[in-house]
């Protein structure tokens, strides 16, 4: 897909300005239109962008800040939002920015569904596509992550992987909560200005989780780039408190790593992009740290 189609919704669609394609690290094409539109579409997966279209529309109902919605075409799919200010919070280590962030989580939490499992398109509704037990829920999760991950390992540390988390899974508790979840609640995806959260973006991912399961992955990424993980976490629990054992804490902490390596392999698999030696040998270590007996 060119440029000839964004302009071709442009044209339908009655918006003008200069067309500016964005890495927006996900499947679906996306452009800024001048100073104040966005534009997304999707030929190549568009069950991800029906899904952040829903998700986007019943974010509008809710508190948390998000873009406001000029156009939308389920079908399509294709997606108008106004461009929100600020950048990145890759730009900032503004403990205020990230305690925020924690907030705003918690609130994203407050949303509750029957079961877990990736949302899907039914009935012109998303529901989630798992089961009523989080075990099982947890189970799929983590299969996806290493079938994908283990692309990057060898065979044997793969294996041990598998040893570690199915002897373990049963530590797991059935219902810790079904709780809406972004489940792609990194730096490039929140945007900040003079102190403050003016964004959540790209809601293609959402899932219903044990909601300390995307805690703990966020902490992890926010650790990985320097930031303060720490007032991400105290602002969460400032809102809402965070119940999980020790031993599940471990799991999910692995599970984080593991969806670590899932990135990199769709990097790599997608985009033609090679991970970093020094990114790959670190969350193997980190896998390590984990396994291995004490």
């Amino acid at each position: 897909m060119t440029n000839s189609k964004a302009v071709e919704y442009l044209q339908e669609l009655g918006l003008t300005g200069e067309l500016q394609e964005v890495d927006a690290g996900n499947v679906s094409q996306t452009y800024r239109v001048g100073e104040e539109h966005y534009l997304q579409f999707s030929e190549s997966s568009p069950e991800n962008l029906q899904r952040g279209i829903l998700g986007l529309e019943k974010q509008q109902e809710t508190d948390i800040p998000v873009p406001e919605i000029v156009y939308a075409d389920l079908e399509e799919p294709v997606l108008v939002t106004k461009a929100l200010p600020g950048e990145s919070i890759a730009t900032t280590n503004n403990e205020k920015v990230y305690a925020q962030a924690g907030k705003i989580m918690a609130d994203i939490h407050e949303q509750e569904f029957d079961s877990y499992g990736l949302l899907k398109l039914e009935n012109g509704e998303l529901v989630p596509s798992g089961s009523a037990n989080w075990e099982r829920g947890f189970s799929e999760l983590y299969h996806d992550f290493i079938r994908k991950g283990s692309n990057l390992l060898d065979d044997c540390k793969a294996a041990e992987i598998d040893r570690f988390m199915y002897e373990r899974m049963t530590e797991i508790d059935e219902d810790p909560g079904r709780s809406l979840a972004h489940f792609d609640f990194h730096e490039d995806n929140l945007m900040h200005q003079n102190g403050e959260i003016t964004g959540v973006l790209d809601w293609d991912m959402m899932r219903v989780v044990d909601p300390a399961l995307e805690v703990i992955r966020a902490e992890h990424q926010f650790n990985r780039e320097g930031k303060p993980a720490k007032a991400f976490r105290k602002g969460y629990e400032s809102k809402r408190e965070i119940e999980i054992n020790p031993e599940t804490e471990q799991l999910y902490r692995l599970t984080a790593e593991i969806g670590r390596l899932s990135e990199l392999e769709y990097l790599q698999r997608t985009q033609d992009i090679k991970p970093e030696n020094m990114d790959l040998e670190a969350t193997i270590e980190n896998i390590e740290e984990i396994i291995e007996p004490v």
